[in-house]
C-alpha cells in the first residue's frame, strides 16, 4: 500500500481528491496539509510514497516549498493539483518539477495512472540513489546547535567547530549562522568585523541569491562563513520564520556544512532550524535545572511537530568524573539521545583563547579532540580532521663506562632496604586513598539513585557499579531516612587478617 500525503487547503479539492484515491485499493492517504509551513515537517515526519500539492497552497507561494522538498527527499514524487489546466498551471508544473498535473474535476483514471508513473519513478530515482551511495554517507547540510538554557556553552561549541572544520577542511565551504537573534554573540569568540546581518537578508528573503549571499556573510580569516545575529534588537521583528527557511534553504545549495546557533529559547526562528536541520544537537550540563529544560525544550519541539525528540542528540558540556549527576541520570531526564562524547570541564583551560577571539590560542589540546570526536558521532563529517603534524627530535643518550660504576652498584645495594620501606608506606597510602575515594563514588551513585525513588536493591546496585569489581565484596551499603551510607573494608599491610571500615554518607535530595 502506497501512502499520499496531500497539502491541499480548498475543501473542494480536497475532499474530491479524497473520494478518489479512497475509491483506488494501491493508495492511502496518510496526512493531510493545510499550508506550506505545516507541509514540510509532515514529509519529514510520515515519509510518503507520493505527495500532491496544491497551487495555491497557502501562504504560498509553493516555489520554495519545492526546492526544500528536493533537497530533503530527491526522490520524492510532486504532483500539482490545480483548478484548471491551463497554460500558466502547466508552466509552474514544469518550473517546479511536478511529475504531472491534476485538473479539478478529477477524473479517477487519469488520478491512478499519474499515481502509478509517479511511484514508479519515485522507485526508480530512490534505486539510482542508493546505488550511486551505497555504502557512503551523506556529510554535511544543515547542523543546528541549541542549548538547553542560557550558558551551556552552545555558542563556544559552534563557533569552535565551525572554524576548526574551516581550518582543517579547506576544500570545503562551511557557514555558520547565528541565529540567537535577541543575544547572539558568536562574533565575541571569533575576531571578527562585519557591517550587515542576517536581517539584511531576512529583509529580501523572496529574492534571495548566491550573490546577494555572498556579499552579506562575512569571512573569517580561517575559511569560515559568518552570518552574524543582528546588532539592534529591534530589528529582530523583521525576521519571520518563512525569511529563516529561504535563508536556510539558499545556504543549503551554496555550501557543503552550515552550522547553525540557534540559542536556548523556542522561537519561530528556532523552530524553523530545528525542522529544517538536518542533525540537532542539544547542549546540556550536568546539573538538574540544565536538564530539566532540555526536557521542557524537547518536549515543546515535539508538540510544534518540528523535531520528534528521538532525532536529538544530546551532547554534555563541561563534565567531570566528580560531578554529581552522571550519565546514567542524564539519560533518564533527557529526552534525546545522549553522545557517547561527553565534553570534559577545562576550567580556565579555553580562557586564552575566549579572551582574545581567537579559537586556536592556547586551547588544550583535549578540547580539540573532543570537538573532532563530536563531529564525527554527529556525524556532521564522517572523518575527524586531521591534527597538525609535529616533528620530534629524537632522543638519544650516549653512556661511558667509568670505573665509578662498581660504587654505584654497591650504594644501590645499600639503598634497597629503605626503599621497599617507601615503597610499602606509598603503597598503604595508595590503599587508604583509594578506599575512601570508591566509597564516596558508591555513596554517590546510591545517592543519586535513591533521590529518584529506587528500591534499595536498585541503590545498593549503582553503589556496587560504583566501584571496580574486586572491591565490591568489601562494599557494605545502608539506607537510613533521607541518608546513604557506605562502608568500604580495608586490610592494611602488615595488620594479618584485621580490616578496618572506611565509611563516606551522603545525603538524599528526592527529585519531585
Amino acid at each position: 500500500m502506497k501512502s499520499i500525503l496531500l497539502g491541499v487547503a480548498d475543501q473542494v479539492i480536497s475532499s474530491d481528491l479524497v473520494s478518489r484515491i479512497e475509491a483506488l485499493e494501491d493508495f492511502e492517504i496518510s496526512h493531510i496539509s493545510e499550508s506550506t509551513q505545516e507541509l514540510l515537517p509532515a514529509v519529514l515526519n510520515h515519509n510518503p510514497d507520493v505527495v500532491i500539492l496544491d497551487k495555491d497552497l497557502p501562504p504560498g507561494p509553493i516555489s520554495r516549498l519545492m526546492q526544500d522538498l528536493t533537497i530533503r527527499r530527491p526522490a520524492l514524487p510532486v504532483l500539482l493539483a490545480t483548478r484548471s489546466a491551463d497554460e500558466e498551471s502547466l508552466t509552474l508544473g514544469i518550473q517546479v518539477g511536478a511529475r504531472a498535473v491534476l485538473a479539478y474535476p478529477f477524473v479517477l483514471a487519469e488520478v491512478n495512472d499519474s499515481l502509478v508513473r509517479a511511484t514508479e519513478w519515485g522507485e526508480r530515482m530512490r534505486d539510482v540513489l542508493a546505488g550511486g551511495t551505497a555504502g557512503e554517507h551523506v556529510e554535511g547540510g544543515v547542523t543546528t546547535f541549541a542549548g538547553s538554557k542560557g550558558g551551556v556553552g552552545t555558542t563556544i561549541i559552534s563557533s569552535h567547530v565551525g572554524w576548526r572544520l574551516a581550518s582543517a577542511h579547506r576544500d570545503k565551504k562551511i557557514a555558520l549562522v547565528d541565529l540567537d537573534l535577541e543575544k547572539g554573540d558568536v562574533t565575541s569568540y571569533v575576531d571578527l568585523s562585519y557591517r550587515v546581518s542576517i536581517v539584511d537578508l531576512a529583509k529580501i528573503a523572496d529574492d534571495i541569491s548566491d550573490r546577494i549571499v555572498r556579499d552579506t556573510v562575512a569571512v573569517h580569516e580561517s575559511g569560515l562563513h559568518i552570518l552574524p545575529a543582528p546588532l539592534d534588537i529591534r530589528d529582530v521583528d523583521a525576521i519571520s520564520a518563512a525569511a529563516i527557511r529561504a535563508i536556510l534553504s539558499q545556504l543549503r545549495s551554496m555550501y557543503d556544512i552550515v552550522l547553525v546557533d540557534a540559542g536556548s529559547n523556542v522561537t519561530p526562528a528556532q523552530a524553523t532550524a530545528i525542522e529544517m536541520s538536518d542533525h540537532v544537537v542539544q547542549v546540556v550540563t550536568t546539573d538538574v535545572p540544565s536538564l530539566r529544560a532540555a526536557r521542557r525544550q524537547a518536549q515543546a519541539w515535539s508538540d510544534l511537530g518540528v523535531r520528534n525528540p528521538a532525532d536529538v542528540q544530546v551532547l554534555v558540556n563541561r563534565y567531570s568524573r566528580d560531578a554529581e549527576i552522571q550519565q546514567s541520570t542524564i539519560d533518564r531526564l533527557v529526552l534525546g539521545q545522549r553522545m557517547e562524547t561527553l565534553v570534559p570541564d577545562l576550567g580556565r583551560g579555553l580562557e586564552a583563547s575566549i579572551n582574545t577571539r581567537t579559537p586556536g590560542h592556547s586551547a588544550p589540546k583535549t578540547w580539540g579532540r573532543t570537538l573532532d570526536a563530536m563531529i564525527q558521532e554527529a556525524e556532521i563529517v564522517t572523518a575527524p580532521p586531521p591534527e597538525p603534524k609535529t616533528t620530534r627530535r629524537p632522543f638519544a643518550r650516549s653512556r661511558k663506562a667509568t670505573s665509578e660504576d662498581g660504587q654505584v652498584a654497591l650504594e644501590t645495594v645499600g639503598v634497597l632496604p629503605v626503599t621497599v620501606m617507601l615503597l610499602l608506606v606509598l603503597w598503604q597510602i595508595v590503599g587508604l586513598s583509594l578506599s575512601f575515594l570508591w566509597a564516596g563514588h558508591a555513596a554517590n551513585a546510591a545517592a543519586r539513585e535513591a533521590s529518584l525513588g529506587s528500591t534499595h536493591a536498585q541503590v545498593r546496585q549503582a553503589a556496587l557499579e560504583a566501584v571496580p569489581s574486586g572491591v565490591r565484596g568489601a562494599v557494605t551499603v545502608n539506607t537510613a531516612g533521607n541518608q546513604v551510607s557506605v562502608q568500604v573494608k580495608v586490610a592494611p599491610v602488615g595488620s594479618g587478617s584485621s580490616v578496618s571500615d572506611i565509611g563516606v554518607a551522603r545525603q538524599v535530595v528526592k527529585e519531585p
